[in-house]
């Protein structure tokens, strides 16, 4: 059962009674809780509590509606390059949380991997063996790009389906939950772009574009 909306209000609701004027009974004191509040959750990115759900604590619904952001990932030599990005401008992001998942069978699971450092985002602890394969927000600040670098922990298989997956979050109440990358394969071979690999990339781009 989703969980009912919190009911605290935010600074779009401290804006709204302020330009109300003093006939509305509402002081400014009474509303900085919900301020502190909302600008300490954007500024120390996601808690490891947010971990297996990828949702932010704010105790608020993820959006069901169209939005305007994408991720996508390519191969280069034994990376990965993956990319959040906001397709509208007038959209920008604040906050994400974003993990990798390889497809098994019928189902997609967490797959082990490491993000290379950076300044625009840090590491979420989801386990000891999961050090740097989440990454979150450093600021709170808009983005409409984000480009992290990632590489596999461990290859034991030939041919392995992954892809990446992210929370979005727009703003302190309004967030988009498993926004998924297309998929790759990848393998553990350093030829990772031999023409028998690229037949079986396209064959698998065909099948997915049947499945839909």
């Amino acid at each position: 059962m989703r969980r009912a909306l919190l009911k605290r209000p935010g600074s779009a609701d401290v804006l709204e009674r302020m330009r109300q004027g003093p006939s509305q009974p509402f002081t400014l004191l009474s509303m900085l809780p919900a301020l502190v509040l909302e600008a300490a959750c954007f500024s120390t990115g996601a808690p490891a509590s947010a971990c297996k759900e990828m949702e932010p604590r704010h105790n608020f619904m993820p959006q069901n509606q169209h939005h305007d952001y994408q991720v996508t990932v390519e191969r280069s030599h034994r990376h990965l390059i993956v990319r959040l990005a906001s397709l509208n401008r007038s959209w920008p992001f604040k906050g994400f949380m974003m993990r990798g998942f390889r497809v098994k069978g019928n189902k997609s699971i967490f797959f082990e991997g490491v993000f290379e450092s950076s300044s625009f985002y840090h590491y979420v602890a989801c386990g000891e063996s999961f050090n740097r394969s989440v990454i979150t927000h450093n600021s709170p600040a808009d983005k409409t790009l984000v480009v992290a670098i990632w590489r596999p922990e461990k290859l034991t298989e030939a041919l392995i389906e992954v892809f990446f997956r992210a929370t979005i979050l727009q703003k302190f109440d309004t967030f988009w939950q498993n926004v998924d990358s297309n998929h790759i394969l990848i393998n553990s071979s350093s030829n990772l772009r031999g023409a028998r690999f690229l037949l079986l990339q396209l064959a698998m781009a065909l099948v997915l574009t049947f499945q839909h």
